[in-house]
């Protein structure tokens, strides 16, 4: 697959938000929920909670 039609697949399987806000927002808006479920949500939560848990302490 070329890099210009990886940008084709992930513009057909983009789902554009009006407003983004959260990260879950940026990541499905650029590359779909299939792909943010399958590599980034897990990733997304537990670096979102290390966060809080820094700004707790």
């Amino acid at each position: 697959m070329t890099s210009f039609q990886l940008e084709e697949f992930f513009a057909s399987v983009a789902e554009p938000k009006e407003r983004v806000r959260t990260s879950e927002d940026v990541v499905v808006s650029k590359v779909g929920r299939e792909l943010y479920e399958k590599f980034f949500r897990n990733y997304i939560n537990t670096s979102e909670k290390v966060f809080r848990y820094k700004e707790i302490v």
